[in-house]
């Protein structure tokens, strides 16, 4: 027979074990933070011709958890700017092959100031990795990923 003065500490005591469940879990911060490390594990490993997309899939991460969201802007300048380097890289190397250029074709020196373009690009991406690395490194401490 239950007693109705215990009701509330039955009440009490199933609410503390579900905040404990939920904190220890990590609630939206830890589902957040696996998507997005996910998706910066997959630009990383991603061939050439894919890290425009898989840039995407990083700024497409959810974030609602302020820690998770640095970490993702963080991810999203490295991944977009590597992104952007090697697609206008790319673009400069087709051009090259479905055309050379003369020393005298106006289109040379356009291709070259879209290389020189591209090589901005891809060393602003990689001056911006370690930050995402940082930021990754603690989400993955913060909560508990591999």
């Amino acid at each position: 027979m239950k007693s109705p003065l215990l009701a509330p500490a039955r009440t009490a005591l199933a609410s503390a074990v579900a905040l404990v469940g939920l904190v220890a879990c990590g609630g939206p911060g830890k589902t957040e933070a696996a998507a997005l490390d996910r998706a910066v594990t997959a630009f990383r490993q991603a061939e050439n011709a894919q890290k425009a997309a898989r840039a995407r899939a990083v700024e497409a991460a959810p974030c609602t958890v302020d820690d998770v969201c640095a970490a993702r802007a963080a991810c999203v300048a490295s991944a977009r700017s590597t992104a952007e380097g090697l697609d206008r890289k790319q673009a400069v190397e087709r051009a090259l092959a479905s055309q050379p250029p003369t020393p005298d074709d106006p289109r040379a020196k356009r291709l070259l100031e879209e290389l020189t373009a591209a090589e901005a690009s891809l060393a602003e991406g990689q001056a911006r990795v370690l930050a995402c690395d940082n930021a990754m490194r603690a989400l993955r401490g913060t909560y508990g990923l591999r």
